[in-house]
């Protein structure tokens, strides 16, 4: 079996997660500012 997201995780650097987790950010926060513009659109 593979190894868990977790455990992959917890072999990287520091660096390597924190960078990873703020591109995970802005990508989401880009989602959400997409689907905000699409329900806004919607309504005019």
């Amino acid at each position: 079996m593979g190894r868990t997201l977790e455990q992959l995780i917890a072999d990287e650097k520091n660096d390597v997660v924190d960078e990873a987790q703020a591109m995970a950010t802005d990508i989401l926060l880009n989602i959400h500012l997409a689907e905000l513009r699409e329900k806004v659109q919607k309504r005019r």
